[in-house]
């Protein structure tokens, strides 16, 4: 998996990569706490550290299949049930979609780079806890792309596919409080990219993939049954 981040500084995926992307997790309740080591991050990028243009090409890969998305609701851009075209990022970025600096930008021109590599499909994949994640997402996109030159929404719509998907857990961003929790799991040892979070129970993704089902619910059973 590559981790990708839009804004703040790239600090934390600069120590992220020098413990080869190696994180901890604690799940924690009131009759237990586990703590794992993850390693499903392989690469991390930074707008701020690899540029935009870095982002664009690897959302055109061909090998890549989906594109997750946490970028809590604001990241969106969504009003009333279409694109938020007052917000001024939208506008910024619809002045210069090459360049864009909203989740729902980078994605519209990553998808464009891919259709004009002629890549293949693509799911894109919303994980925030928002009512149809994925319809918003869809609206989003589309309307995004319909308003750029070279409008790659017909594409779109034959080749991308938006499921809509609920996750059972919350993940709050780690704080100056949260980190010592994590410090006492380790025996001392600091992880700056550690997670808290409660324990997961299940993740519902409609079946909407444009290049292929992923055998998820398979590993899920292979590892927890």
């Amino acid at each position: 998996m590559r981790a990708i981040e839009l804004f703040g500084t790239a600090e934390l995926f600069d120590r992220l990569a020098e413990n080869d992307h190696l994180y901890t997790l604690v799940e924690t309740c009131d009759e237990s706490t586990n703590t794992r080591l993850l390693g499903v991050v392989c690469e991390a990028q930074h707008v701020a550290r690899d540029g935009v243009q870095a982002i664009i090409d690897g959302f055109a890969e061909e090998q890549l299949k989906i594109i997750s998305l946490a970028v809590t609701e604001k990241g969106y851009c969504v009003k009333n049930g279409a694109l938020d075209t007052d917000n001024l990022w939208v506008q910024e970025d619809l002045k210069s979609p090459t360049n864009p600096k909203t989740a729902i930008g980078l994605i519209v021109a990553g998808l464009a780079k891919r259709r004009e590599l002629g890549n293949g499909p693509i799911t894109i994949m919303s994980c925030d806890n928002l009512p149809n994640n994925g319809v918003s997402t869809g609206i989003a996109v589309r309307e995004f792309a319909a308003r750029v030159a070279d409008d790659p929404s017909t594409w779109i719509e034959e080749n991308v596919s938006f499921p809509s998907t609920l996750v059972d857990r919350i993940v709050p961003a780690l704080t100056d409080e949260s980190r010592p929790r994590i410090q006492d799991q380790l025996g001392g040892q600091l992880d700056l990219n550690g997670i808290i979070c409660e324990p997961f129970r299940q993740w519902v993704i409609e079946d909407n993939f444009k290049a292929g089902r992923p055998g998820w619910g398979k590993s899920w059973c292979a590892a927890g049954c």
